[in-house]
Formats: structure tokens, C-alpha cells, sequence
């Protein structure tokens, strides 16, 4: 029931949300995330991805709420977000110095350029300006020619997001 969750399904004649993509769950800061996909206005476009959360990943989930993403504006049709893949970015070496954060993966059309994308969270509803990793083709309806985005990435060295090393696992 989209008046009890909170979830984004605007598209005409459905009541229910239809959670129809890739849901990906992370344990952060004390909380079990989902996050899942929203349909922001009718009639095509304006993908998105909502999360909800809980303590302990069976009852008490909050409202659903849509992500806030740097310089991305949802709810236009031709911005689209699939398939958000979550996972926490975990840091070789000195844990105690990093500070808990999360990082996604993503097939999005983002400023009318298609493509695989990559951003991060401190908190799981804020998150950064999306980096494009991988260029994919624009298809009709402001698709992305990649879907769904899994996997893992490894940076090392100075060269690495901030300096040290992390891995990416999703």
C-alpha cells in the first residue's frame, strides 16, 4: 500500500508498489537499508531509487524516501536511476581512522549521458555527485544500454578515494 510505506509509484492504475528492479540491502550505522526502486511520475522516465530502513531488518521500517544525489534532479523524465547496488566501502589497513561510509553502483542516465555511475553516502540518503565509470549507450525512453549493475572494484595506493586503500565489493 503506497499510502502506508511511503513508496514512489506514480505510474497510472497501479495502487501498489511494484518493486520492480534489483533491491539492494546494506547493514550501516546501526540499521538494515533497502533500497528499491521508485517511479517518480507516469507515463515513463524519472526512475529513482527510495530507501527505507529498520534495526533489525524484520519489523520498524521508517517511510520510504527518495536518495538526494548531488546535482541530480529527481522526478525529470529524462534523469533515470536503476538498480542502485549498495554495499559499505571497506577500508584495508586502519578502520578505526575511516568513517563508516557507503558506496553504490548504478546504471543511470544522469545529465542526458548514459552510463554506468559511482557515488557515495555518509548517512544512506545523502549522496554524492555521481562519477561515470562506463559510458553506455542512451535508448529510447532515457534508458541506459547497461543493466543491472553488480561486482567489485578495488583502489589502491595514493591513487586511490582518499588516499588509501579500499574495496568495493557488491
Amino acid at each position: 500500500d503506497k499510502t502506508a510505506t511511503g513508496c514512489r509509484e506514480e505510474r497510472a492504475g497501479w495502487e501498489r508498489c511494484e518493486y520492480d528492479g534489483k533491491i539492494s540491502v546494506a547493514r550501516f550505522r546501526g540499521r538494515v537499508w533497502l533500497y528499491l526502486r521508485a517511479n517518480m511520475i507516469g507515463g515513463g522516465g524519472a526512475r529513482h531509487v527510495e530507501a527505507t530502513s529498520s534495526r533489525d531488518g524484520i519489523g520498524g521500517w521508517s517511510h520510504h524516501v527518495p536518495i538526494e544525489v548531488d546535482g541530480y534532479a529527481a522526478g525529470r523524465r529524462e534523469n533515470n536511476l536503476y538498480f542502485f547496488a549498495v554495499q559499505r566501502l571497506r577500508r584495508r589497513g586502519d578502520a578505526a581512522a575511516a568513517k563508516p561510509r557507503l558506496v553504490a553502483a548504478f546504471p543511470a542516465v544522469f545529465h542526458r549521458q548514459a552510463g554506468v555511475y559511482l557515488s557515495s553516502s555518509g548517512d544512506g540518503l545523502r549522496w554524492s555527485r555521481p562519477v561515470r565509470i562506463f559510458q553506455s549507450d542512451l535508448l529510447a525512453d532515457w534508458r541506459s544500454g547497461d543493466h543491472p549493475v553488480d561486482g567489485s572494484i578495488s583502489l589502491g595506493g595514493a591513487g586511490g578515494c582518499g588516499g588509501g586503500a579500499e574495496e568495493i565489493t557488491m
